[in-house]
């Protein structure tokens, strides 16, 4: 139940106002929240009998406080006690005990519950709107950034043997003699250094498979006794689990599956299990996320944010995120910038279906011979005829086999003596499916030589500062959280910082505007 709260007579700006500075972020941010972040936008989340509840807007200053200092919700608890500046921000008292770190994991977990998770970003990216300081025709810069999972990935074995462990540990919390008759059957010896780390595989290959296989077998005891127990939610979802890792990482002999036959997507932690393994470029490896943001051009304000598995491209939320955008803020940008992992045709043709110019470099047609792409071959769609980059031009063309256009032939006689055969063909000839996206493919291999164009391109790098000033100030680099829905709920509070951060920077000495 919520209760209004009247200001507190004994809290540090009150009884000391000197020694804070109105400007300071901690200031700011307090005023912020007397007009956008009232308790009246969150009562629905609240029951209206019981025991009054910790203030939800004096939560949300305290979660952006968090994440503008880089706490743990321990250290967090701590600051509210010992940090009278954190004290002033959030109304207490001067000798007020603080707030436990249990109400911080309590506040957003109600949060996700009631899909409020981007309330407080969403009121100030609206109220920036308002001041005309995000514009909604105005050009927006995307990037993505990788973060680091907060669990560790493990070898295949390990894996199965922390899952089972996992369900072990929750039916002991909850039904010890269930506990008891399962622990006659398991292992319940911990893993050490050499079982589960890179010494584990200098064992020899016969001794590793007969580890695996026992615990595999561990695992599917575990899972059958459970399954005809009436057991809880918790418990029920963990062992659901167990079976696609079970189903990912062993045959039907219980022996370990090759990893070029496992599945590109599978699960790597027990702990986290929306974690993936990606890459940054060819040698850079990560085992967590990627989030990627949208800036404006003109003052840097963060404009959406989005989190996606650390195996996913970086283009993959872009089209959303420009929609969700548009829904919430009503942003109808004219260009979207962005650098070679935006550049796919596919990018291209989405946005000039919602009306937004994509810059960005236009990746290669990709051939998975080696040989010249689709990118090399002009097309000239009057004549409808196909040029080769040896000069050749054909006419001969046929329907495709998926039906999405023409597949043009080149004659063996045209590219026989052609001197770029060898990096064209490996036959006696070439073929080029030519798609319905050709006249998409021309405009944007056409924009991309003009001036605009390249003018554009300049004003990406800026993009980079946010990223930089996420990690370093911030603790961007990896995550508090397991699973995808508190990651992101995460990253939309480390983003709300750096926008509020911009905001004061960019008003300053400017009164804190009414709310909307």
């Amino acid at each position: 139940m919520l209760k209004p709260q009247p200001a507190n007579p004994d809290a540090p700006d009150q009884v000391a106002p000197e020694l804070f500075k109105p400007d300071s972020f901690a200031m700011r941010l307090k005023a912020l929240a007397d007009e956008l972040f009232s308790d009246e936008r969150w009562r629905d989340m609240y029951s209206q009998i019981g025991r009054t509840a910790r203030s939800p807007k004096q939560m949300t200053i305290a979660l952006i406080l968090q994440r503008y200092k880089n706490l743990s919700d321990r250290a967090m608890e701590n600051a509210t006690r010992f940090d009278l500046e954190v004290k002033a921000a959030l109304g207490l008292a001067w000798d007020d005990p603080g707030i436990p770190n249990s109400c911080f994991g309590d506040f957003r977990s109600r949060l996700l519950k009631y899909g409020r998770e981007c309330e407080a970003f969403n009121a100030f990216n609206q109220m920036l709107v308002s001041q005309g300081l995000i514009k909604k025709r105005e050009a927006l810069i995307v990037d993505a950034s990788h973060m680091e999972a907060n669990a560790a990935a493990h070898n295949p074995r390990v894996l199965i043997r922390k899952a089972t462990q996992a369900i072990l540990r929750q039916v002991r919390k909850e039904r010890r003699n269930l506990y008891d008759d399962l622990a006659k059957a398991i292992d319940l010896t911990p893993e050490t250094k050499f079982s589960s780390g890179p010494e584990y595989f200098l064992l020899p290959e016969a001794e590793r498979n007969e580890r695996f296989s026992k615990a595999v077998t561990e695992a599917r005891t575990v899972i059958e006794k459970l399954e005809r127990k009436k057991v809880s939610p918790a418990i029920r979802s963990q062992v659901e689990l167990l079976k696609v890792i079970l189903d990912e990482r062993s045959t039907d002999e219980d022996e370990p599956i090759d990893p070029d036959d496992a599945p590109s997507d599978r699960v790597t932690s027990h702990r986290d299990p929306d974690a993936r393994w990606g890459a940054k470029g060819k040698d850079k490896y990560f085992h967590g996320y990627k989030r990627t943001i949208l800036t404006t051009k003109d003052h840097g304000f963060i404009a959406n944010v989005d989190v996606v598995a650390g195996n996913a491209t970086d283009s993959t939320p872009l089209e959303a995120m420009l929609e969700d955008s548009q829904e919430v803020f009503g942003l109808e940008p004219e260009k979207v910038i962005g650098d070679a992992a935006y550049g796919s045709l596919a990018n291209h043709r989405k946005l000039k279906v919602m009306g937004i110019q994509m810059v960005a470099s236009l990746k290669p047609a990709p051939n998975p011979k080696g040989r010249f792409s689709r990118n090399r071959f002009a097309y000239d769609a009057d004549k409808k005829s196909l040029s080769c980059p040896g000069g050749q031009t054909t006419r001969e063309a046929y329907p495709s086999a998926d039906g999405e256009g023409l597949t043009y032939r080149f004659a063996a006689h045209q590219c026989g003596p052609c001197k770029l055969r060898d990096e064209c063909t490996r036959g006696d000839f070439r073929s080029v499916k030519v798609g319905e996206t050709v006249r998409d493919l021309d405009a944007a291999i056409a924009y991309g030589k003009t001036d605009d164009y390249k003018a554009d391109m300049k004003l990406r790098p800026v993009i980079e500062g946010k990223h930089s000033e996420l990690v370093r100030y911030h603790g961007g680099r990896r995550t508090p959280y397991w699973t995808l829905p508190r990651v992101f709920a995460g990253e939309v509070w480390r983003c709300l910082v750096v926008n509020i951060k911009r905001w004061a920077k960019v008003t300053a000495n400017s009164p804190i505007p009414a709310a909307i």
